[in-house]
């Protein structure tokens, strides 16, 4: 196993730290590995703002919020509204990064250097945030000079350290048709483009998903309005300053080949840690742990159909019963992505038959 290639697969975005600070000698470690990043014209235009005082990382964020507010990208400003939401989700360090305005390539520099100051995190087992929101409160240029960064800089980034409360959950399915080779010789790696055909069904495979808290809202009547439907609970876990953990989902109760669309029953859920209680439409719930049959759909949400058939065609075929509604799970985001490249993860419940 590559050490180096085994940690960038498993290190994860941690929302959630105990309470105890990072070592010193950990943290000189992260920062270090900062300075060692690639930079353009070897400029290293970056400088670093650590802070572990509670009150102040909290100033920061109380401010950082107060201009979120007056943004006019109303996700923005709906977190700025959010009054349990942290953006440094309680870290006990925050790095706050800054980019001499004159350089080459100050923001990507930057960028690189937060990467490194992430995989060198994990490589500790300490949880990690690159915090993007962390630059409102240094539009203002007394917040700058209060903390210290040096005029004809700019703060890009923010980054949250702490040990984690968890292990990390499994990487979200990585895009495979982001490659194209030119005049690539070598057989081991001139290969077709891999890209995922709508419709196509990846191999069905058995795997256990663990137990989660989850925040649903039930609906009824046409598919097309499930990207609305996302919106409506992801905004609702943001607003609450929960932390997301990686499952957006449908499980659909009934069939379009079965009852006419206004009459289709399903519901729209995040799995999230954190507490929360029901509110409105808004239901909270715990989902065990179970096994599934599983298998990846390319293309718009509405033509899913064929892979679901085929999920159950596998499960007859195999000795599989199933013992529950189909659940899909959305590995990509309607509002970053044309209809064509979201990918779905089809799931049924199920027992092996002895």
């Amino acid at each position: 196993m590559n050490q180096v290639l085994d940690i960038i697969k498993s290190r994860r975005s941690v929302r959630k730290y105990q309470d105890k600070q990072i070592k010193d000698e950990e943290l000189e470690k992260i920062l270090e590995a900062a300075i060692y990043a690639p930079t353009g014209h070897n400029d290293q235009p970056w400088h670093f703002t650590i802070i572990q005082n509670r009150d102040l990382i909290n100033q920061i964020n109380e401010g950082a919020k107060e201009v979120m507010k007056t943004m006019d990208v109303e996700w923005i400003a709906n977190m700025g509204k959010a009054e349990s939401l942290n953006i440094f989700h309680q870290a006990p360090t925050i790095i706050i990064v800054s980019g001499r305005k004159d350089a080459t390539t100050p923001l990507v520099d930057c960028a690189a250097a937060v990467s490194n100051m992430l995989l060198a995190a994990e490589s500790m087992d300490i949880g990690s945030c690159w915090i993007g929101l962390a630059k409102f409160y240094f539009l203002n240029g007394e917040n700058m000079e209060e903390f210290g960064i040096p005029e004809n800089y700019e703060v890009h980034f923010g980054v949250s350290l702490g040990y984690k409360v968890r292990k990390n959950p499994e990487a979200l399915l990585r895009h495979k048709n982001v490659f194209n080779y030119v005049d690539v010789p070598s057989q081991n790696i001139n290969k077709p483009n891999t890209k995922l055909q709508l419709g196509v069904i990846m191999d069905v495979i058995e795997k256990r998903i663990e137990e989660t808290k989850v925040a649903y809202i039930p609906y009824s009547g046409s598919y097309e309005l499930i990207p609305e439907h996302i919106q409506e609970v992801g905004q609702w876990v943001m607003e609450k300053g929960l932390e997301m953990t990686g499952r957006v989902y449908g499980t659909y109760f009934n069939s379009p080949e079965d009852v006419a669309e206004e009459d289709l029953q399903y519901e729209i859920g995040f799995s999230f840690a954190g507490d929360a209680v029901p509110e409105g439409k808004i239901g909270i719930k715990e989902v065990p742990e179970h096994t599934v049959l599983s298998a990846i759909h390319q293309g718009p949400y509405t033509e899913v159909g064929p892979v679901i058939h085929a999920v159950v065609d596998y499960a007859v075929a195999n000795g599989y019963d199933i013992v529950g509604p189909v659940t899909e799970v959305y590995l990509n985001d309607p509002a970053e992505v044309p209809e064509s490249e979201l990918l779905t993860d089809v799931q049924f419940p199920v027992m092996k038959i002895k």
